[in-house]
């Protein structure tokens, strides 16, 4: 079944904006999940309650779509009004909103946004301070989701196991996988049977992927530090700090939203490296020797790769700020201004940019000038994920939303979309009928996120495989942060575990 969530805009347009400060997102984690996987029964012979008292079910609308929703409220012995939500689409089933504020005329919610009235047998409103809401009387809401079937998976081809925790995506070309760990280390790893070839311990967190050019590997790693590596080896060839001071990481936890686990990629073209640093600049570095071509300081936190486009290099802020700036000299070309956190990798398509923002919104930008060319809302999750761009279609994750979607590169508009059980923070990897993913998984969070590795049908979605990856002692995040890579008849994913996963990457 095809649907669209993608609108056009002939001039910039603000984003409705849901995801406010990380710091908040507990609290406004409610009113962003609104979609139910199978219809409510609606009951108007339903016995009378009282009050508010029972169950309740319609419709929101927004960004133009309809989605279901459904509430519980239950006066307590001490006289307090309580509710329990039921937005499946970012998989929520009964979860509780605690107290309500009930008056003659009004119910409403402080960390729901919620208001509502009563409209003869109905109650109406909005929710998220802004959406239109209508409820009528309903039978029992289900309380336990129905989940997608997936096969078992294939047996490993080999599992290297490292030092410490993987947050960045492994790269490889035809014979050697290389990938950074949370203690330092970058790993070169042979893929004919995932021995280990050698090791280089760069002295701080390695949160981004390397680049493989030629003979040479190059890194980032949290203490600002550049480094050019012997690609057989491991020698250093050079080594560049790049100032800006060192990253402080806010990674996922229990009680920390910000959410800050993604290091930058080196990007090259025409001997030039660019990255960003930690006080929001953008750096120049000429690759035979780590000398400083130029630098261009911007505004915010930069965590994600700069996206080499012709003349352009196109950088993503925590701001929401999207630049362009000239390969040249670092020259301002273009802003946009999305309204949302943007964490994720700016990836091309075509004369366009592709931009994934914590608004719940994936906007396609023009490279030209900046103005946005139609966005697709992702029902209030962030989009922590980067879409793979294949043949006019994109592959993406999301985040909350726990879902692999196929959208039409041209307009947005959504061909399948998959449950698969878990956060999908980083780029699909897409071979000619199969979707690779990671997921990543937590402790202790309001929606049930399931770590581990999953194939889908690239023409379906339909589901094939997938390997849990159970959570690891002392750690709040399981399962796979980035992304998968294909290289040598083999898909490669790395975990939180420490351990890089080759498995076959045709259909078992």
């Amino acid at each position: 079944m095809e649907t669209s969530g993608a609108h056009r805009h002939e001039g910039f347009v603000p984003a409705v904006g849901f995801c406010l400060a990380p710091t908040m997102r507990p609290a406004l984690l409610a009113p962003l999940l609104l979609l139910l996987l199978s219809p409510f029964t609606h009951a108007a012979d339903l016995p009378p309650a009282s009050g508010v008292d029972g169950y309740w079910s319609g419709e929101v609308v927004m960004e133009g779509q309809q989605y279901q929703i459904g509430f519980e409220f239950r006066r307590q012995p001490d006289d307090t009004l309580r509710g329990r939500q039921w937005f499946a689409v970012l998989h929520l089933f009964g979860s509780p909103v605690g107290d309500l504020v009930s008056t003659a005329e009004h119910l409403r919610s402080r960390s729901l946004g919620l208001d509502l009235t009563f409209s003869g047998p109905e109650l109406v409103g909005t929710i998220a301070n802004a959406h239109p809401l209508r409820l009528a009387r309903s039978a029992p809401l289900l309380t336990t989701p129905p989940t997608p079937a997936f096969g078992e998976p294939p047996a490993p081809a080999w599992v290297f196991h490292g030092d410490a925790a993987f947050w960045a995506s492994p790269v490889a070309d035809t014979e050697l996988a290389f990938i950074g760990d949370e203690g330092g280390r970058l790993h070169a790893v042979r893929l004919r049977d995932g021995t280990a070839v050698w090791s280089f311990d760069s002295g701080a967190p390695i949160h981004g992927a390397a680049h493989l050019d030629g003979d040479t590997v190059c890194f980032l790693n949290d203490a600002g530090q550049l480094f050019q590596l012997d690609r057989a080896t491991g020698r250093v060839r050079w080594q560049r700090d790049i100032g800006g001071a060192a990253v402080v990481r806010h990674p996922p936890a229990a009680t920390e939203y910000s959410y800050d686990f993604v290091g930058p990629q080196p990007a090259l073209a025409d001997g030039t490296l660019y990255v960003p640093a930690a006080d929001g600049a953008v750096l120049a570095i000429a690759a035979n020797d780590g000398s400083v071509r130029w630098r261009a300081q911007l505004a915010g936190l930069l965590r994600q790769s700069v996206l080499v486009a012709d003349s352009h290099l196109i950088v993503a802020g925590w701001d929401g700020r999207i630049t362009a700036l000239a390969r040249a000299d670092g020259s301002v070309l273009w802003t946009r201004e999305t309204g949302g956190p943007a964490t994720a990798d700016p990836v091309r398509c075509g004369e366009s940019v592709l931009v994934s923002s914590r608004n719940s919104h994936l906007y396609s930008l023009s490279l030209a000038d900046g103005s946005i060319q139609w966005t697709r809302f992702h029902a209030g999750s962030w989009i922590e994920s980067a879409p793979r761009v294949v043949a006019g279609e994109l592959f993406i994750g999301s985040s909350d939303l726990r879902t692999v979607s196929r959208l039409d590169a041209a307009t947005g508009d959504q061909r399948w979309t998959t449950d698969v059980l878990g956060w999908t923070w980083g780029t699909p990897a897409v071979t000619a009928d199969t979707v690779f993913a990671g997921a990543a998984g937590a402790r202790n969070y309001p929606i049930a996120q399931e770590g581990g590795m999953v194939a889908l049908d690239r023409h379906t979605g339909a589901p094939r495989w997938r390997m849990t990856l159970p959570a690891t002692e002392g750690r709040f995040v399981a399962g796979v942060a980035g992304s998968p890579v294909v290289a040598a008849g083999l898909v490669l994913f790395a975990d939180q575990a420490g351990r890089l996963y080759a498995f076959p990457a045709g259909q078992p």
